[in-house]
C-alpha cells in the first residue's frame, strides 16, 4: 500500500493521542524519529508514546525491544502501554488488561508520562491539570470517523500526490 496513507492505527491510540493533544499541542500521531515509527510523540519533551495489544505484539516483542534501543539512543524517553501478559521493555512501562477502559488507558499513559517528565527532573504540572475525563471529545470524533481508512491528514488527498490525482485512471480506487 502506499507509504503516506496505509499507516493503521487503533481507536484507542487515536483516544489516547486526542487527550494528550490537549495538554501538549505539539503532540504528533504516527511520527518519525530516524528510522521508526512512534504512535504518540511529543517533540518538546523528546516523548514517545508506544501502545501494545498482546494480539499484534506478541511475537514483536524482541522487535520491540530493538525499536526502544534505537529511539533510547536518539534521546528519547518511551513510554510503552503494553496489555498484560508482555515483558516490560523500558522503566516508564504501564501495563493494562482488556478490562480496562479507555479513560483507563488515558490515565495510564498520563501516569506512564509523569514518570518518564519527573525521571528527568522535568515538570509534571500540566499533566497534574488533566481532570480525569475526555477533554478532546471533538477532535476524536473527527480522527475516529476516518477509521478503519486513512486518517484526514494522511489521506492521498490531503498529499502532494492529490494534484496528480486521475479519478477516471484511478477508478476503481477513487470510487
Amino acid at each position: 500500500g502506499c507509504p503516506k496513507c496505509s499507516r493503521q492505527t487503533s481507536k484507542i491510540e487515536l483516544r489516547i493521542y486526542t487527550e494528550i493533544l490537549s495538554i501538549f499541542p505539539d503532540a504528533k500521531l504516527r511520527s518519525k524519529v530516524g528510522r521508526d515509527e512512534v504512535d504518540i510523540l511529543i517533540p518538546s519533551l523528546r516523548v514517545g508514546i508506544e501502545f501494545s495489544a498482546r494480539v499484534w505484539h506478541k511475537q514483536r516483542q524482541t522487535k520491540d525491544r530493538s525499536k526502544h534501543e534505537r529511539l533510547s539512543q536518539q534521546g528519547l524517553s518511551v513510554v510503552h502501554i503494553l496489555e498484560d501478559g508482555l515483558e516490560r521493555i523500558g522503566k516508564y512501562d504501564v501495563f493494562f488488561t482488556s478490562y480496562h477502559d479507555e479513560l483507563t488507558l488515558v490515565a495510564l499513559a498520563i501516569e506512564g508520562l509523569k514518570h518518564a517528565l519527573a525521571y528527568r527532573g522535568c515538570s509534571t504540572s500540566p499533566l497534574d491539570m488533566w481532570p480525569g475525563e475526555f477533554t478532546n471529545e471533538k477532535e476524536y470524533n473527527r480522527l475516529a470517523s476516518a477509521l478503519p481508512g486513512a486518517l484526514p491528514e494522511q489521506s492521498v488527498e490531503a498529499s502532494e500526490y492529490s494534484l496528480e490525482w486521475d479519478d477516471e485512471r484511478n477508478a476503481p480506487i477513487s470510487k
